[in-house]
């Protein structure tokens, strides 16, 4: 996890956005094996894998839902 807060911080030092820090902080944990996010999820009642994900700051927002595949 650590490997995500000096991404951040880099992120930042570059002069990117907090914005961009974030998502780019986040893609780190998504390409962790150890942890859920970006790797696994729960079922649906078929037995199908579906992933749901935003991002929100002051003026912007983005978000998928119910993503198979």
């Amino acid at each position: 996890m650590s490997s995500a807060c000096v991404e951040a911080i880099t992120s930042l030092s570059n002069r990117s956005s907090a914005l961009d820090a974030v998502i780019s902080s986040i893609s780190v944990l998504e390409n962790d094996a150890c942890l859920n996010a970006g790797y696994g999820s729960n079922l649906t009642i078929d037995g199908q894998v579906e992933c749901d994900a935003s991002v929100m700051s002051n003026n912007e927002f983005g978000s998928v839902g119910a993503v198979s595949g």
